[in-house]
């Protein structure tokens, strides 16, 4: 058995346990109106400037992927860092998305899933884009809320460039569901 099914089993048995009864925490608006601060201003970022994303910052981003739900809590997206920027420059060749925009960015967060953690024929062509737009949700909120710039690249591949790509950035049995470019836009000041 995998790690994913492992993981399946068990949130299948922590449903079975749940109580309609147990005790939820509750936020006053005072307390969530940061939180919608955060939703109301989050915007995609494509221009960047020079100014790197601070490795703190990177930390920040990949907790707060770690947060997302997925189906079954089976959390088969991994997060795959590209942060050189030949990889970067060539990824903005082989994609379809971010064309002339997407070299500029500092880092690229790319989304793969691995399809060993996807076991229904009915859920293989769609749950890991849907677990991949909930990490690329919490990574927006953390991004606005930090002053990181992000923007989502769509997955698509230019057809020409599929086997190129999948050679340089996809493990086997890898299914490539997005991509986010993040870079800084403001200059931060020196304290």
């Amino acid at each position: 058995m995998d790690k994913y099914q492992e993981r399946y089993l068990k949130h299948q048995e922590s449903k079975k346990n749940m109580a309609a009864t147990e005790e939820k925490t509750f936020y006053s608006d005072s307390e969530i109106a940061p939180l919608f601060d955060i939703m109301y201003n989050r915007r995609s970022q494509r221009l960047f400037n020079s100014e790197d994303v601070r490795e703190e910052d990177l930390v920040t981003i990949i907790n707060a992927a770690n947060t997302a739900p997925s189906s079954c809590n089976r959390k088969a997206v991994e997060l795959k860092v590209v942060e050189s920027k030949e990889s970067i420059e060539k990824l903005s060749n082989l994609l379809v998305g971010g064309t002339g925009w997407m070299k500029n960015a500092n880092k690229v967060i790319l989304l793969v899933a691995n399809m060993v953690g996807y076991k229904s024929p009915a859920e293989v062509d769609f749950m890991p884009f849907l677990d991949s737009g909930f990490i690329a949700q919490n990574i927006y909120l953390a991004c606005e809320a930090i002053g990181v710039g992000v923007c989502f690249i769509n997955p698509n591949i230019r057809t020409e460039n599929v086997s190129e790509f999948n050679s340089s950035f996809l493990s086997e049995e890898h299914k490539f569901c997005g991509a986010l470019a993040l870079g800084m836009y403001n200059l931060r000041e020196s304290k």
